[in-house]
């Protein structure tokens, strides 16, 4: 099972795309990092298992590449007109 979320949603979601193998998740965060969790040993997702076992990291993430080439996923970039003054009224201030 493979899921992608390209954007940051209003309830404070961070873009990154996601893969579920068998008993592994592996997030692959848009900002950068990953993470890798046994959900039968973990199904809360608090120990990330990603420095220890970097064999299925790397299984994982070349399977999140190529389905994600697969189905053509739209990619973060740049917004040019970005306002870090408007972003801070509406996102930081107001909460």
């Amino acid at each position: 099972l493979f899921w992608h979320q390209p954007h940051y949603t209003n309830q404070g979601g961070r873009p990154g795309t996601a893969v579920l193998d068998g008993r592994w998740k592996l997030i692959e965060w848009a900002e950068g990092g990953t993470e890798l969790f046994d959900l039968d040993a973990d199904p809360g997702e608090s120990n990330d298992l990603s420095a220890k076992q970097p064999d299925v990291v790397a299984d994982l993430r070349e399977s999140l590449g190529r389905w994600k080439k697969s189905v053509r996923a739209q990619e973060m970039e740049p917004n040019p007109k970005f306002d870090a003054a408007l972003h801070r009224k509406l996102y930081v201030d107001f909460d």
